[in-house]
């Protein structure tokens, strides 16, 4: 029979306890702001060079000794340049995210440990004793496999060459895993009826 209680509360518990994972995992490794740097500064990037002007001109004046990316330059009328300064907030800024980006690996570490967290209890839970473990339990269940998932797909492009099969191949085992553990728990609960 068709239960919508059931369903409500599997989906909540399911993207609630998601949220909830790679909130916690974030909450330990903030991301940088733009405006925590640059504060209202109306450029994200530097201004690029002007025509026929080289990145050599623009290092030349006052010898400011800026990276060619952080380099803004001023023109005249004539495309010379007058002026030149160095973006010094887009670099700490980038110098930041380089720092976010290694530490992304420990916000997957927390989330992959909150999934399988939930996935253990979500089958652990004795469905035999109450009906509301088996929504708990399938929410919790669904919202760890969500939240594993989610947290790879984030963190996809960081990991090596060699780590992305591996961990892909666990987490297939963990959807498998999963698989025949609810499926043998919705049998046997079919054949008790």
């Amino acid at each position: 029979m068709f239960d919508i209680r059931k369903i409500l509360i599997v989906l909540i518990v399911a993207v609630l306890y998601a949220f909830f994972a790679h909130s916690l995992g974030n909450a330990f490794y903030e991301r940088p702001m733009y405006d925590d740097f640059c504060g209202e500064r109306d450029y994200a990037k530097p201004m690029p060079l002007g025509e026929g002007v080289t990145p050599e001109q623009c290092y030349d004046i006052d010898n400011i000794g800026c990276e060619t990316k952080y380099l803004i330059c001023e023109y005249d009328d004539e495309g010379k340049v007058k002026d030149a300064d160095c973006n010094y907030c887009q670099r700490d800024y980038d110098d930041a995210m380089d720092v976010y980006d290694t530490q992304k690996g420990y916000v997957f570490i927390i989330i992959s440990i909150l999934a399988v967290i939930a996935i253990i209890i979500g089958l652990a839970l004795p469905f035999e004793k109450h009906i509301l473990n088996e929504w708990v339990g399938t929410g919790l269940l669904f919202g760890g496999l969500f939240a594993l998932f989610s947290g790879t797909i984030s963190y996809y492009e960081e990991l090596s060459r060699f780590l992305k099969p591996i961990v892909l191949l666990i987490e297939l085992f963990v959807v498998i895993f999963v698989s025949y553990k609810l499926l043998g728990k919705t049998s046997k609960n079919k054949k008790k009826k």
